[in-house]
């Protein structure tokens, strides 16, 4: 009975559309009806854009690709997800802890201690490398880089234990590590690309400056927005391995 009852369950991209056809709709009734707000610090007449209009529909065609894009990151996900997959997979059978595993679990952490630091180096002191050119660190090549680096010492870590623990001794096992994490990151891109058309329909629309006008302390919740897909993808993912594995 749990099984059925979890079955029927609201799909995550389907409590988006909702969302979204919610938004449009009120959009086009509110342009219908002709509703507006009136600020009354500057008696300014705040009115919902019309996404059924001529105008939104190709604003919409316009920056559908672009709101994703700058909402979902990719590239970044992309490069995050390989050095993450990599350690998942290296470290996923670290258990029981044998002596062998204790000694590769041993180098594995001195390669991402001497990793730290050597990066700290190349970037602290005022000759390293990886400082900007004018010799700060806002903006240098360190902190533009910074999710790259992070994700190459988790890869290093995660690939030095798969070596010394026997994890990576056949062909192919360090390829297998770097898209472990792909599933996941398509169950990301699928809810980031819904979720950036409500976040950007929402803007467009000025909804979002009425619930600011309502709601001032809303302000504050705007960047969990961005960490919504990567929860809703947790759970998506989660609930498509129960699938398969019935």
């Amino acid at each position: 009975m749990k099984n059925k009852l979890y079955d029927v369950r609201l799909h995550p991209v389907a409590g988006l559309l909702f969302l979204l056809a919610g938004v449009v709709l009120l959009s086009w009734i509110a342009d219908c009806y002709g509703w507006y707000v009136v600020y009354t610090a500057t008696g300014e007449e705040i009115r919902l854009q019309n996404l059924l209009s001529a105008e939104g529909i190709r604003w919409w065609l316009r920056s559908m690709v672009p709101n994703f894009l700058h909402y979902a990151h990719p590239g970044q996900a992309v490069v995050a997800a390989m050095g993450g997959g990599v350690a998942l997979h290296a470290f996923a059978g670290c258990r029981p802890l044998t002596v062998r595993k204790q000694r590769a679990l041993t180098a594995a952490l001195a390669v991402a201690g001497g990793y730290m630091l050597l990066v700290l180096l190349l970037a602290v002191p005022s000759w390293g490398i990886l400082r900007g050119a004018n010799g700060g660190l806002f903006p240098s090549p360190f902190t533009e880089s910074l999710l790259f680096l992070l994700s190459l010492g988790t890869a290093l870590t995660g690939a030095v234990y798969g070596a010394l623990s026997g994890r990576y001794q056949r062909r192919g096992a360090l390829l297998a590590g770097l898209t472990c994490a792909m599933p996941f990151l398509g169950c990301y891109f699928v809810i980031s690309f819904f979720t950036s058309q409500l976040y950007a329909c929402v803007v467009y629309t000025r909804m979002a400056r009425l619930l600011l006008l309502w709601w001032p302390g809303l302000s504050l919740c705007l960047p969990l927005l961005y960490a919504l897909p990567v929860g809703l993808a947790c759970h998506l993912y989660r609930r498509q391995r129960i699938f398969s594995a019935r």
